[in-house]
């Protein structure tokens, strides 16, 4: 087994099928398209702008010669683009399309721009030359509305993040390191304003701060049949009512291989963690997995188990100990053409302060922690590239989860969100489809998902969509002219209005999104960017109406360091 066919067998143990828990993956190695929505958390990224991707800088192992192998699954050569539209945090994990960079990028780049709502951003990345020793890469961006859609400055928010990272290269690995800071601010804007009242913003306002900080090792020697890396994450979050989490993930991980066809590998969590609000309570998370993959004449299996332990002081028992299956399996039908691929697994999750938020920043304080327990996932389907412009991707899910969190709003504070639990397991059933497509200058990708949460205690899935759909395309007008745009519609959403006590459904959320980018002088191009096209002041949350069209006008100056 060559090297790169080794890391990727390694990844895919990493790599943790949740449907309902909806951890994200990585999917190339088993046949399925790299941008699988996920099942359980559909989000819509609120908070960024489309922005067209630079050149990658990752050059830091060099790997063995692979020979060609004729069971290699299909990849997606698609990536995200983000989108600045409101001030609530919905995301879509989903396949996404971008123009091919333009060549005046050229790594290095500092942007600037303005947008109703009096919006502000701005953004900077410095990194640096190729060589052979060392790597370095800075990240500033700063993006705030000084006005909402409710009540001006009271529905104000802002996003700063500071990321630092670094990889020192020596004979046969290399050191890496990172560090960096987020703040996120926002208003609980959650209500109706009324003639005479007054809402101070600062009594509404909830701000979080992240430090982060991350170091490990990484063997990258071209020869050994051992590779192995070890390190550690770990970050510190506050907010503005006086709550944190402190979280230090250990980990390692190692593979061993035994002949072309097949190796051995092994990884390791030891998450420590705390979290300080009216109470401090002590959270603890230790996972261990390994296994045996094996591949020949078109066919991959992975099979293996992971083990967790769970010491974690809000639980009511104290501890928790499982044992889940870790099988993954694909098999070129036609070889290059059509690939089938299947998976059983399960997982035991720290569900934080921090994956909440990413989820919705409108919770409320003390909210109930625990870990979300994917007792068992299946996943199956199949991936088609019947030509080098076509790809279609198709596959059914079920999984049985106990502790998936839910959204409420507050019975006596419907401005806040708690965090709810079924008292019993839930079966989630899911079935996604997507295509891509591309013609010439356009790209184009078409996704679905369909989801049904069976809550045997929830009245509802409160606040989950049971249907996403996804379209986005980009088109290269000429040299100087790019254009992407993007459509997604969400439905099914329910929520509870305790105003009245009765289930409320949340109309379906259409948004159109368009940005358009212009080189003008050599290294200097333009942007404009419109979103919410349609102008629907659409609710992702109960009472939390978005922004509607707004839009973001600004200038992108390119340069490396040869140029000074």
């Amino acid at each position: 087994m060559n090297n790169i066919t080794k890391k990727l067998a390694l990844f895919s143990s990493l790599s943790l099928l949740t449907i309902g828990a909806g951890l994200a993956q990585d999917n190339k190695d088993w046949g399925e398209p790299s941008g699988s929505l996920e099942d359980a958390r559909l989000l819509i990224e609120k908070e960024t702008v489309l922005e067209l991707p630079t050149r990658s800088r990752s050059y830091g192992k060099m790997n063995k010669i692979e020979r060609e192998q004729s069971n290699q699954a299909q990849e997606y050569n698609l990536q995200l683009m983000d989108m600045y539209l409101g001030s609530i945090t919905p995301k879509i994990e989903a396949m996404q399309v971008a123009p091919e960079p333009p060549e005046y990028i050229e790594g290095n780049y500092l942007k600037a721009g303005f947008g109703n709502y009096v919006s502000p951003y701005f953004e900077g990345f410095i990194g640096s030359e190729r060589n052979n020793q060392y790597e370095y890469n800075a990240r500033i961006k700063h993006f705030s509305s000084m006005q909402g859609p409710v009540d001006k400055e009271n529905s104000a928010m802002s996003l700063n993040n500071i990321d630092l990272d670094g990889k020192y290269f020596l004979t046969d690995g290399q050191v890496n390191a990172s560090l960096g800071i987020d703040r996120r601010m926002a208003h609980f804007y959650g209500y109706i304003p009324t003639p005479g009242q007054e809402i101070n913003s600062d009594d509404i306002k909830q701000i979080y701060s992240i430090v982060k900080a991350g170091a490990g090792y990484e063997s990258t020697s071209v020869t050994s049949t051992l590779d192995w890396g070890a390190g550690f994450n770990f970050y510190r979050l506050t907010d503005n009512f006086n709550a944190s989490e402190n979280n230090l993930d250990l980990h390692a991980n190692g593979s061993y291989e035994l002949s072309d066809e097949s190796e051995v590998y092994a990884n390791l969590n030891l998450i420590l963690g705390s979290r300080t609000d009216t109470e401090k309570t002590n959270r603890n998370l230790y996972k261990f997995g390994g296994g045996y993959h094996f591949t020949t004449n078109g066919f991959q299996i992975k099979a293996g188990a992971k083990v967790a332990y769970a010491a974690d002081t809000m639980l009511m028992n104290g501890s928790q100990f499982r044992i889940y299956p870790d099988v993954h399996a694909s098999y070129n039908l036609i070889d290059r053409k059509l690939t089938a691929f299947a998976k059983l697994s399960g997982d035991l999750e720290q569900i934080t302060l921090r994956s909440l938020i990413d989820e919705n920043i409108f919770i409320g304080q003390d909210v109930t922690l625990t870990n979300q327990d994917t007792k068992l996932a299946f996943e199956g389907g199949i991936s088609s590239h019947l030509t080098g412009n076509l790809g279609i991707s198709a596959k059914v899910g079920y999984a049985n989860v106990k502790n998936l969190p839910f959204f409420l709003n507050q019975q006596f504070n419907q401005q806040q969100f708690d965090v709810v639990y079924d008292e019993q397991s839930i079966n989630i059933l899911s079935v996604n489809a997507d295509v891509s497509v591309e013609i010439q200058k356009f790209r184009g990708m078409f996704s679905t998902g369909f989801y049904n949460y069976g809550t045997p205690n929830l009245e509802e899935a409160w606040h989950r969509p049971n249907v996403v759909n996804r379209l986005s395309g980009s088109y290269q007008l000429d040299d100087k002219l790019y254009a992407n745009l993007e459509f997604f519609h969400m439905g099914g959403i329910k929520a509870k209005d305790f105003t009245t006590d009765t289930t409320v459904d949340l109309d379906n959320i259409f948004d159109f999104n368009l940005r358009v980018d212009y080189v003008f002088y050599d290294k200097f191009s333009g942007f404009l960017a419109v979103n919410n096209v349609l102008s629907k002041n659409y609710e992702r949350y109960l009472h939390y109406k978005s922004k509607g069209i707004n839009a973001l006008i600004g200038v992108t100056y390119s340069f490396s360091f040869l140029d000074f």
